[in-house]
């Protein structure tokens, strides 16, 4: 993969395909609070590993566009 780049951010290395809660909502521009009651009625998806709570960009990334107005 070296090389290769994304429209996201760059060089595909240092995408971050995974963010905490804190680093998501920052993403979406609004409060942990908020962000953490999106996830807990499931307007997002979260995904558990171990003990640890991560968010998928994509995820992020389908919020966004399934609220887009035309």
């Amino acid at each position: 993969m070296s090389g290769m780049t994304s429209p996201i951010s760059g060089p595909i290395e240092q995408i971050r395909l995974l963010l905490n809660l804190p680093e998501a909502a920052r993403a979406l521009g609004i409060s942990p609070r908020a962000f953490h009651d999106l996830a807990k009625s499931g307007q997002i998806k979260r995904i558990l590993i171990g003990r640890s709570v991560r968010f998928d960009v994509r995820d992020l990334i389908a919020f966004i566009d399934a609220r887009k107005e035309s």
